[in-house]
């Protein structure tokens, strides 16, 4: 049987490090409790990447629609190596250009 692959792990309060099999089983129990399961009743919704993603489209997403409108520098937490990377996952996340204020720039700018 192959060993898992080493993962990082996550500092507990007292600085243990919580490591990833022990967390996803965390995760799962709570989401079992919680009925958040598949249709079989017992399988849970959700892998922890799903709430990496949400936390990062929480982030991203403009104030008007229930997000924190914070920039594409949350790449950093996110751990992307580029903002463009963050932007190409989540760029249709963040607040649409108006398009009235694009045209009066064009108008201002060339009369």
């Amino acid at each position: 049987m192959p060993e898992e692959r080493a993962r990082p792990g996550v500092p507990t309060p007292a600085g243990i490090i919580e490591t990833y099999k022990s967390l996803r089983c965390s995760l799962d129990s709570v989401q079992r409790a919680a009925g958040v399961v598949r249709k079989d009743g017992t399988t849970p919704k959700y892998a922890m990447h799903s709430f990496r993603h949400y936390f990062a489209s929480w982030c991203i997403s403009p104030k008007e629609r229930g997000g924190r409108g914070l920039s594409a520098k949350v790449q950093e937490w996110l751990g992307h190596a580029t903002v463009a990377m963050t932007l190409d996952v989540y760029g249709h996340l963040f607040k649409d250009d108006d398009r009235g204020e694009l045209e009066q720039s064009v108008k201002a700018l060339f009369g």
